[in-house]
């Protein structure tokens, strides 16, 4: 359970799946599964400004196609300090212009061939109705297809609105750049990974409604007050998913959510944030995040309250399967 980076070009674009490093019915997906969690999002470690792509699967089967729920579920950006900050953005803001006029030529592209598909074939049949035989002379131009760009065919999903970019910050002014480059200038969906100082920014972040991915760390110390940044984030009616930074740590996202309850988050946000929210920033609340009619019947049964320590798994179903029992 331990994905390897995807080969990449200068730029830093993963210019291959992520999926392809799954190993299914590896011994760490087994553990985490054990521990009630049924989907992880895998990414890339963060590294430049693109690290790559995030796959999301399911931790059950015993071929990798089977396992995908997105493969492309969200690209990865970092915009963790540096010395040079405002080199930082223009580099952001370069690169984005650069995919954002590639999607463009490709939407124009796709809806002009639709169009000569839709005329050449109302053409024939208007032909054969006729009994005529075709006009080379009045033969539609098929238009030009636009050259395919490996390192920015990733971003066509996220100016379509499929996907978000999930963006490494963890200071205030990391996280007010990335909402002024890719929110506001961009208009892409975006989750703030890490979000440190995610409590002094709140209006800012409430205003693009952009939600946070908080841990492993729940806590932080002031002047030595602990702050509970999921807390503070729920509490202004933001979206807040916990996640685990490693793929060996994931298995403790359970004990992170009780954790962040037992410091003051409210039970039903940590409850939402280790299960719909997470499922809504991604864009798959239409299949999992939560118990309704249509959706993948991925359900955990526990012992006792969700965030009492003491709580054990007892069954883990996925897509409807008993794939965990605890033994008596």
């Amino acid at each position: 359970m331990n994905p390897a980076s995807p080969t990449s070009d200068s730029s830093g674009v993963s210019l291959v799946s992520i999926s392809r490093a799954i190993k299914p019915n590896d011994e760490g997906f087994r553990q985490v599964l054990r521990s009630g969690v049924t989907s992880v999002l895998l990414a890339p470690e963060t590294g430049g400004l693109i690290s790559g792509n995030a796959a999301l699967i399911k931790l059950t089967s015993d071929r990798t196609k089977d396992m995908i729920v997105k493969e492309y579920a969200a690209v990865k950006f970092s915009m963790l300090g540096s010395s040079a900050k405002m080199t930082q953005v223009w580099q952001a803001r370069d690169f984005l212009e650069r995919a954002k006029e590639y999607a463009g030529k490709w939407d124009q592209y796709e809806r002009a061939f639709e169009e000569y598909e839709r005329r050449r074939q109302y053409e024939k049949d208007k032909d054969e109705n006729e009994d005529k035989e075709p006009n080379e002379e009045d033969a539609l131009k098929e238009p030009d297809r636009p050259r395919r760009d490996t390192n920015l065919e990733l971003m066509r999903g996220l100016f379509k609105r499929k996907m978000p970019a999930i963006v490494h910050a963890g200071r205030a002014d990391e996280i007010l750049n990335t909402l002024k480059v890719f929110r506001n200038e961009y208009n892409l969906d975006v989750i703030i990974l890490g979000g440190g100082d995610g409590f002094r920014v709140t209006d800012e972040l409430r205003k693009y409604n952009v939600g946070v991915a908080i841990g492993p760390d729940i806590l932080r110390y002031e002047k030595g007050k602990a702050i509970n940044n999921a807390e503070m984030l729920t509490r202004s009616r933001l979206r807040v998913a916990l996640h685990t930074s490693v793929t060996s740590g994931t298995q403790y996202l359970p004990m992170n959510a009780a954790y962040a309850v037992r410091y003051g988050m409210d039970e039903d946000n940590a409850f939402r944030a280790v299960t719909i929210y997470p499922a809504e920033l991604l864009h798959v609340d239409d299949r999992i995040g939560s118990i309704d009619e249509g959706k993948d019947a991925d359900l955990v049964i526990l012992s006792g309250e969700p965030f009492d320590f003491r709580s054990r798994v007892e069954k883990v179903i996925v897509n409807g399967r008993v794939v965990f029992e605890r033994e008596e």
